[in-house]
Order: C-alpha cells, then sequence, then structure tokens
C-alpha cells in the first residue's frame, strides 16, 4: 500500500497561497490535485480558537517513520494557533497492537518519550512488536508503570471506543495512504497527492494550515 517515492528525499520549497491556486518554483498547490477539499470529514475545525491538526499514522508504517523527524521539527516550532493531534490507524492486523500502543502511552501520558522509542525500535532495530509482552519493556522505559500499562492493554473501554472511531473516520475520509493530514476538518492531504513532490507534505501542511488560519480570520 506504499509507495517506495515516498521515501525520496527532496528539497522542501516555501510554500505560500495566493488564491484558489497556488505556484512555487518546483510545486503547485491546487484544491482537487494535490489537496482534497472534505465536506464532512467528522472532525472539528478548531479546538478552543486553534486550527485542528490531525495526523493519521501507525508506528509500523516506514513513511510515517520517514516524515517524523520533520514532523516533530514542525511540532516543536509549531503557531501557537495550532491544535495537533494523531491518530493510529490500523490498515492490517499486524499494525492493531501498535494502534492500541498508541492509545495506552496517550492515557497513561508517556507520548513524548514513547513515540520516539517505538519509531526506533521497529524501523531502526527492526524488532517486531505484536503483543502486549513485547511492548511493555518499552512503555517502562518510557516512564510507565508495568501494572499501568497492563491494565490499559487488558481492560479500557475508552481505548477500544478510540480505536473504532479511528477506523471509521479512515472509511468516512477514505484515508488509504499513511501518513495523511486532515487540517481544519477539511482540507486532507498524503504523500501520494504530491506525486514527484511527496517530501513537501510537512510544508504544505504548514501552508494549508496557514490557508485555514486566513480564512478564519476573513469571516470574523
Amino acid at each position: 500500500m506504499l509507495k517506495k517515492f515516498y521515501c525520496f528525499l527532496l528539497l522542501l520549497p516555501l510554500i505560500t497561497f495566493a488564491g484558489p491556486e497556488t505556484q512555487t518554483k518546483t510545486l503547485t498547490l491546487t484544491p482537487g490535485k494535490t489537496y482534497q477539499v472534505l465536506k464532512d470529514s467528522g472532525l472539528p475545525a478548531s479546538t478552543e480558537g486553534k486550527v485542528n491538526v490531525v495526523e493519521f499514522f501507525n508506528y509500523g508504517c516506514p513513511a510515517c517513520y520517514h516524515f517524523e523527524k520533520e514532523v516533530e521539527a514542525w511540532l516543536a516550532t509549531k503557531p501557537a494557533n495550532v491544535h495537533f493531534t494523531r491518530m493510529p490507524l490500523s490498515f492490517h492486523i499486524q499494525w492493531e497492537m501498535l494502534s492500541k500502543a498508541y492509545f495506552v502511552g496517550e492515557e497513561l501520558q508517556v507520548l513524548p518519550k514513547l513515540t520516539p522509542i517505538m519509531f526506533d525500535v521497529i524501523h531502526v532495530k527492526r524488532q517486531r512488536l505484536s503483543t502486549e509482552k513485547d511492548l511493555i519493556p518499552f512503555f517502562e522505559k518510557a516512564g510507565a508503570n508495568k501494572s499501568a500499562v497492563e491494565s490499559a492493554f487488558s481492560f479500557s473501554p475508552l481505548i477500544n471506543n478510540k480505536m473504532l472511531q479511528a477506523q471509521n473516520l479512515m472509511k468516512k475520509n477514505k484515508i488509504f495512504i499513511l501518513p495523511t493530514f486532515i487540517i481544519a476538518g477539511k482540507y486532507k492531504i498524503d504523500p501520494s497527492m504530491l506525486k514527484e513532490h511527496a517530501d513537501h507534505l510537512v510544508t504544505a501542511v504548514r501552508a494549508l494550515v496557514n490557508k485555514a488560519q486566513n480564512e478564519t480570520e476573513k469571516t470574523v
């Protein structure tokens, strides 16, 4: 399901919007081509006045790992008007445990430490994580209590509901590529939409955030 071109390393251009279509030296962002405008994503446009940005991903996804450093760099300096969340999706059964691991980490408030550990273990150290027993040492490394991890994995209706919600949103918004970002509840973008400019993804996300913010300011 993932394409090899997602791993191409390209120089990131500066992207700005000037009307419905934006031209840069290397990339044009055009609704319906390089990003999609959703009528009803099921996601809010904003939270407490901040533009919502949702990244659909999975720890097991090679393309998600490829973009992770750039995503984290953006999060470290993102504007105060951005509310960022992640939502793990399970494209196949092997990823279900990894999706649950994300939500367990969220519940136990260890995601800042857990996420880089998970990406490193899976994509650098090449370890296969398919059971709760496999995962517990990495939760402990992230600072979680073993019994709390075991309890969250064994029984948590809230986590089960979140996993179901994530899969429903995947179907509703026809998300077939990871990572996929939905900005302000209406702009959907993934690497495949940018084709040969796939590595411009995070820069495009930033531009769509600015577009959404500008639209909000015009309506106030």
